[in-house]
């Protein structure tokens, strides 16, 4: 049975099963937790407050899932921004949305010309920082100096857990808000509350009978809907096991989804109908992939599914 509210999750989750497997790298709950709540006491310190809105734009999936749970059970509007968005976008969606804060990697901060005066700002590092006399000599700004910054994985080491996550989050709060792609128009934000998220979290978890025990294989991108709540959200809200065996989809690892199915017991496979219509195409040798004991669902979400592609996938994998 799923829990009521983010902060549910987060109390209910010491226990050292795994909660992610990223590209071969197990992490349970129990870390999981230690790090959100680490994080949880960042944003304690700089004063963000329920209903701030903070941009996350990072190039790692753990770093977007501990980010995103971090800003959610600390009742801060999460706003996913690709990396890959350009300037001119990316301006807009920052003064549509005005933020009280940015998570960001720092090429970004000049990419899209980013004002970290009076704002929250977490720079995500993995190179070393230039020196101060460069920087200064190309004139550029170090937000790292700012009285309201820090650098990551950096600053990991030197945080306090908090010791308790905010008592009470109204369900009316953006849990958070993901703009459109755009093709037809400009991108608009959706927003969504935390209200609006755990019934849609009920509602899967019932259709497709999640629980504790299911494994879910969800590749998507986490700046969708589709990859950050119908993955690791959707499989924490289930105290299951989110699995991403790769780091990114293409032609060539089409095999290693076939092959991710038996070896991590997949019960919940997330995916678009573009990719299935390549696992169908490409699937010589793979066709007995989803007759296993523990498989229960193919969920195709993102797009509308055609009627003859869902008839001849049931047909060739049984």
């Amino acid at each position: 049975m799923g829990y009521k509210n983010i902060i549910e999750i987060l109390n209910n989750s010491g226990k050292n099963t795994t909660f992610l497997e990223i590209e071969g790298q197990k992490i349970s709950y129990k870390d999981f937790s230690l790090n959100v709540r680490k994080l949880c006491g960042l944003f304690q310190n700089y004063g963000l407050k329920q209903g701030d809105k903070v941009v996350v734009a990072t190039k790692t999936d753990y770093d977007t899932i501990v980010f995103f749970f971090s800003l959610l059970c600390y009742g801060i509007t999460a706003v996913l921004t690709d990396i890959n968005t350009n300037p001119q976008r990316a301006e807009a969606i920052i003064e549509q949305v005005e933020p009280s804060g940015f998570i960001v990697e720092e090429y970004l901060v000049d990419r899209w010309n980013i004002n970290t005066t009076d704002k929250f700002f977490l720079i995500l590092k993995d190179k070393p920082k230039k020196s101060a006399l460069f920087r200064k000599l190309l004139g550029k700004k170090d937000p790292e100096n700012s009285e309201n910054s820090g650098t990551y994985p950096n600053i990991m080491d030197s945080l306090i857990p908090i010791e308790s996550l905010p008592a009470d989050i109204n369900e009316e709060t953006l849990a958070y808000i993901l703009f459109t792609s755009g093709t037809t128009s400009d991108p608009k934000g959706v927003m969504i509350s935390h209200k609006n998220l755990f019934s849609h979290l009920e509602t899967l978890s019932k259709f497709y009978k999640l629980n504790s025990q299911a494994n879910i294989l969800n590749n998507l991108m986490l700046y969708h809907a589709d990859g950050i709540i119908q993955g690791p959200v959707l499989a924490a809200y289930n105290g299951a096991t989110l699995i991403r065996p790769i780091e990114q989809f293409d032609i060539n690892k089409i095999g290693d989804l076939f092959n991710a199915i038996y070896k991590y017991r997949i019960s919940h496979f997330f995916v678009v109908p573009t990719i299935l219509s390549l696992m169908y195409k490409f699937s010589e040798g793979y066709e007995d992939s989803f007759i296993t004991d523990d498989f229960k669902f193919i969920i195709s979400v993102s797009a509308h599914i055609e009627k003859d592609l869902w008839e001849i996938f049931e047909k060739k994998f049984n």
